[in-house]
């Protein structure tokens, strides 16, 4: 499918107009092939880095993702995924051990969500949008 092609959101909608409800809004979507790159030139450089902290560096990429939110679906898994991928590669585990990521994040859904959300609220009310047509933002 490719990166998306269309803008986005997180969030609900309202009941009755069927209007959005953000919680975060993702990259727009012309701007998501260029923030995907910055990523991946970022985690080669934070991956080679033998002074960067591993966890640290492993937060800073899976969030990084999950903020572009550069697929339709799937963001949520590739951003836990990309947890396992820098911790191997900056050798904080052994290889074929894997953090159960994703157990943790259930486990303690409520922190993982106002840790998202502390850095995406504060910049909703600065992002200019509009929902269009399908309701989408």
């Amino acid at each position: 499918m490719g990166l998306r092609q269309q803008d986005g959101f997180i969030g609900e909608h309202d009941r009755r107009y069927g209007t959005p409800v953000p919680d975060h809004i993702s990259a727009r979507w012309k701007d998501v092939g260029n923030l995907v790159t910055g990523l991946i030139d970022t985690t080669a450089k934070l991956e080679n880095n033998p002074n960067y902290d591993a966890v640290l560096a492993a937060a800073a990429i899976a969030f990084g993702f999950v903020f572009i939110h550069p697929f339709v679906d799937g963001n949520g898994r590739i951003h836990r995924y990309l947890i396992h991928h820098v911790l191997l590669r900056k050798e904080y585990v052994s290889k074929g051990m894997i953090f159960p990521v994703s157990s943790i994040i259930l486990d303690r859904l409520d922190e993982y969500r106002k840790v998202l959300e502390a850095f995406s609220m504060p910049r909703i009310d600065m992002i200019e949008w509009k929902p269009d047509d399908k309701k989408q933002r």
